[in-house]
């Protein structure tokens, strides 16, 4: 298992954050997840993390189950559209999914609604990750694409 300095650093990397903002994303994003679980499930994940990590984990059930209500609760936190956020959210739950054991995660997903553990897949290490919009860029048209070999730096 990844030290939290680790677990941050992979969130960062994947949503193009600084080590500051990773963190913010991370501490909100696993409550908000953990709030999607019954308490015994929030527990199971809180035992898998390193500790500070395990902190931010919420010990009771939320009000509110799904995918909009688990953007609502980060979306306050983050500058930008939803797209971003989920985006953001994404990145934490799949670096999420590569550090949790195969029957942890299994867990997990099985305590979650299917549109939240839908983010919980592990992705091929090399398989192109989606397309991933820097915040200065307002479209998709002057963001990077998703290929490994885009064909505007094939010459």
């Amino acid at each position: 298992m990844p030290s939290s300095i680790e677990f941050l650093s992979r969130v960062a990397e994947r949503a193009g954050l600084s080590a500051a903002e990773a963190g913010q994303l991370t501490r909100v994003t696993l409550h908000a997840l953990s709030e999607q679980l019954h308490a015994r499930a929030a527990a199971e994940l809180a035992f898998e993390l390193p500790p500070t990590l395990a902190s931010w984990v919420a010990s009771s059930p939320g009000p509110a189950r799904g995918r909009p209500a688990l953007l609502a609760q980060v979306a306050p936190t983050e500058p930008g559209s939803v797209a971003f956020t989920l985006e953001h959210v994404e990145s934490v739950c799949e670096v999420l999914a590569m550090t949790l054991r195969p029957a942890a995660l299994r867990a997990l997903t099985e305590g979650l609604p299917d549109d939240v553990a839908v983010l919980l897949q592990r992705r091929d290490e090399g398989r192109a990750s989606p397309v991933r919009v820097d915040s200065t860029h307002r479209t998709l048209a002057e963001a990077d694409a998703p290929s490994l070999h885009p064909l505007f730096r094939a010459r």
